[in-house]
C-alpha cells in the first residue's frame, strides 16, 4: 500500500504549481487517470521514447504505448533507425513546453513517467510536415475531433520512428486505437524503420 502511494505521489503536482493551460486536450476521466495532466519544459532528450523534464536527470518521462529502436544495445551498437528516432524526439521536443497526461499507470517497471506527449499545435506547424499535420487531423476528425495539440506518441507512429509497445501484459490505453491505427498507416505507406529496417 506504502509502495503504491509513493507511485502515485511521484506522478501528482498540485494544481497550484501547474501552469496556465494553453491549450485543450480531450483526456481520460479523472477517475480513470493516474495523475492530473500538466505541462512541463523537456529539458533534455535521451532516446526516441525518452526524455527528462524541468531540467536533465530530474524526472524521466517515457512516451506511453510506443517504442523506438534502442540507441545503445548490450554489443554496443544502436539498433536500426535508433538514431533518425533520438534526433527527431529531440528536435519536436527539445526546449519546448509539452503537455502530459496519462492513463491508468504512471509509473513503469523502471520507474520512469509514463505519458502521453503533446505538442502544441502552432509549434507543432512549424516543425511538423504538413501532410504528417493532415493525417493526424484525420485521425481525430474521425475519432473525437482535433484537439488543439499533436499527439507526439501517435506522430512517432505514423512516421515510421516508432512502433507500438508490444508487451502482452499492459492494459488497453485510452489512446490505442489512434496509435494502433498510426503504426498500421506507416506499415502501408514504408515510413521510417518499416522501410528501412529488416
Amino acid at each position: 500500500m506504502t509502495a503504491a502511494l509513493l507511485l502515485l505521489a511521484s506522478c501528482y503536482h498540485p494544481p497550484g504549481d501547474l501552469p496556465a493551460d494553453p491549450w485543450q486536450v480531450d483526456i481520460l476521466d479523472s477517475e480513470e487517470r493516474c495523475a492530473p495532466s500538466r505541462d512541463e519544459l523537456v529539458a533534455c532528450t535521451l532516446d526516441g521514447d525518452t526524455f527528462d523534464v524541468r531540467t536533465c536527470g530530474e524526472e524521466r518521462v517515457r512516451l506511453l504505448g510506443i517504442d523506438t529502436p534502442e540507441t545503445s544495445t548490450p554489443d554496443g551498437d544502436g539498433e536500426c533507425f535508433a538514431d533518425q528516432a533520438s534526433r527527431e524526439l529531440a528536435r519536436l521536443l527539445q526546449g519546448t513546453t509539452a503537455r502530459l497526461t496519462f492513463d491508468r499507470e504512471c509509473v513503469g517497471v523502471y520507474g520512469r513517467t509514463l505519458a502521453y506527449v503533446w505538442l502544441d499545435r502552432h509549434i507543432a506547424r512549424s516543425v511538423i510536415d504538413v501532410r504528417y499535420l493532415e493525417q493526424l487531423d484525420a485521425s481525430w476528425t474521425a475519432s473525437s475531433g482535433n484537439p488543439e495539440a499533436i499527439l507526439v506518441n501517435e506522430y512517432l507512429l505514423l512516421t515510421g520512428y516508432a512502433r507500438l509497445y508490444d508487451e502482452a501484459w499492459t492494459a488497453p490505453l485510452r489512446w490505442g486505437p489512434e496509435l494502433t491505427a498510426a503504426e498500421r498507416t506507416a506499415q502501408a505507406q514504408g515510413e521510417g524503420l518499416w522501410t528501412s529496417c529488416p
